[in-house]
């Protein structure tokens, strides 16, 4: 789709005027763009009116994984660690399930609640992300893993995931 490779090159008003062009402000695309470009309570909005309506949880996933993203960057943990368990349970895209792990595990690991369980989710999710070409969502996995050891002061494993973080960032 035109529109997500806009957004993935922050085009975000080239994809914008395409998304509106095209009618398609119900698209999981434009929930995407209202999350990349920080309309959080927009896209928390809109993707919880179309969950509603539709009714097939595989139909759901693409929204539920936007409003989950939208809660996790807002703070509101225990919806998006709601979506992210959703999808998890129900959803058959690695790319959806590495990330909703390794966010999981970030949720967790950063407040200090069972780091090992954390980090091992960062590292299935990273594992999954990597297997199915998501170099970027591994990325994010490492970094997220990295600050979450280097606050509980775990230096040499924060430097170490963070090494793994920059090298694939490079790499892309």
């Amino acid at each position: 789709d035109l529109a997500e490779i806009l957004i993935e090159l922050q085009q975000f008003d080239l994809a914008n005027k395409l998304l509106k062009i095209a009618s398609n402000s119900k698209s999981a695309t434009y929930c995407h763009l209202l999350c990349r470009t920080g309309y959080f309570s927009d896209c928390i909005r809109l993707t919880t009116g179309l969950i509603d309506s539709l009714h097939t949880q595989q139909a759901k996933i693409p929204y539920i994984w936007h409003r989950g993203s939208a809660n996790y960057q807002t703070g509101d943990w225990t919806q998006a660690h709601s979506d992210f368990s959703f999808i998890i349970r129900y959803s058959t895209n690695p790319l959806y399930v590495g990330r909703c792990h390794c966010l999981l595990g970030t949720i967790t690991g950063i407040r200090g609640i069972d780091v090992e369980e954390s980090q091992a989710q960062i590292k299935t999710g990273i594992k999954m992300m990597m297997k199915c070409g998501d170099r970027s969502g591994a990325w994010v996995g490492w970094n997220n893993l990295g600050e979450m050891m280097w606050k509980a002061g775990e230096w040499e494993d924060s430097k170490l995931f963070l090494k793994k973080a920059l090298d694939i960032a490079q790499g892309i």
